[in-house]
């Protein structure tokens, strides 16, 4: 097969989905791959050749144009077969590709439609909807469309198109080698939260949360990794809830995916709440089938799209705005008791079969085959 590159703008090129799962399952699969991205030190990764890009100034505008140029010329120059984008600022040069004859892949990793939903601060919404609508149009009849959740079919269903689903699902098997859960969880005090630490992902209430547990007179303490939203710790530092408990909350910032999942050796359940927004109540957080794979019990949101945990007894749900009730969950999950411990070994029974990035792989392989024939 040809050269395979993949390029991103937006993204770290170590991203889990982008270089730990797609790239390197390719390599594995014998298919040459090349990563253009906008950090990093060029070199070889796990058999994947990183091609880096200037990307010194922090503007989407900037981003889109400079340094979706350099991305495209930097894509030009290595002559691969297939490019496979990852973001929609660089459509533009998925359809330039095009033109020269390239095939060229859109891995759709986010609703963008109801990201705008998501905005009230922008200006004219609605028009941007519709603008957004007309690209996502010519998108889907120009590239080989792949996704990242299900819940992304019907938009391109709609446009007579049939979108190849390779969706986020953790590495099953990757995750398990950790060995980072052992029997003693009735002895750790720790609740892991892995991602973006922001308001939108309800970082507030679980503070609350926890303050509430303290009044209760339950010890518990957070491990927190991710980046944290610009502005929330000036919110944390103003309140007194935070102030009372902030000796329990750990920071630790963005980690390696495998790195941050071996803070679950200190954590007795973990945690991955969203606020109920559009973009967010219409996907599966990759989250809750890692934590599944760790083998680690979890609260997630009671919104429609997780209502199979509950219904399948893998895991807990909660009301994302109630801190109460996420109180009351850590507290049950705490307890570690015979029921807990079945709901572990159920989701990690469930998400072998049904939930692994294994299963997901061959589909990407698939259409490279396809669209290298």
């Amino acid at each position: 097969m040809k050269k395979v590159c993949h390029i991103t703008s937006v993204h770290r090129w170590d991203d889990t989905r982008i270089f730990y799962k797609e790239c390197c399952t390719l390599v594995q699969a014998g298919i040459e791959v090349v990563l253009i991205a906008g950090n990093g030190t060029p070199g070889y990764y796990q058999g994947v050749k990183l091609v880096v890009v200037k990307n010194s100034i922090a503007s989407r505008m900037y981003r889109a144009s400079v340094v979706a140029w350099r991305i495209l010329r930097a894509a030009l120059r290595e002559k691969p077969g297939i490019v496979h984008f990852h973001d929609p600022e660089l459509i533009w040069v998925g359809l330039v590709l095009r033109m020269l004859g390239k095939k060229v892949v859109y891995d759709v990793h986010e609703n963008l439609r109801a990201q705008i939903e998501d905005k009230p601060w922008l200006r004219f919404p609605k028009t941007i909807r519709f603008l957004y609508g007309i690209v996502e149009r010519i998108s889907a009849r120009s590239f080989s469309i792949v996704i990242a959740a299900d819940s992304f079919t019907p938009t391109f269903t709609a446009y007579g198109v049939t979108p190849i689903p390779v969706l986020n699902y953790p590495q099953v098997e990757a995750l398990r080698k950790l060995n980072v859960v052992s029997q003693n969880r009735a002895e750790k005090d720790g609740i892991l939260y892995v991602g973006l630490v922001s308001e939108g992902r309800c970082f507030i209430e679980i503070v609350h949360a926890i303050y509430r547990l303290k009044q209760q007179n339950h010890f518990c303490q957070l491990h927190a990794v991710g980046p944290m939203e610009e502005g929330l710790q000036d919110r944390l530092d103003e309140m007194m809830e935070y102030r009372e408990v902030k000796d329990r909350i750990h920071f630790y910032g963005r980690l390696p995916v495998f790195e941050a999942y071996r803070m679950a050796e200190k954590c007795a359940i973990a945690i991955s709440l969203l606020k109920p927004l559009p973009n967010y109540t219409r996907s599966i957080s990759t989250k809750v089938f890692e934590y599944m794979s760790l083998g680690i019990p979890f609260i997630a949101p009671r919104f429609a799209v997780y209502q199979f945990i509950e219904d399948e007894k893998l895991g807990v749900l909660c009301r994302t705005e109630d801190s109460a009730d996420i109180a009351d969950r850590i507290t049950f999950l705490m307890a570690n008791s015979e029921e807990v411990r079945a709901m572990v070994e159920r989701a990690r029974h469930e998400v072998v079969t049904s939930y692994s990035w294994e299963s997901q792989a061959d589909n990407l392989v698939a259409l490279y085959k396809r669209m290298d024939a």
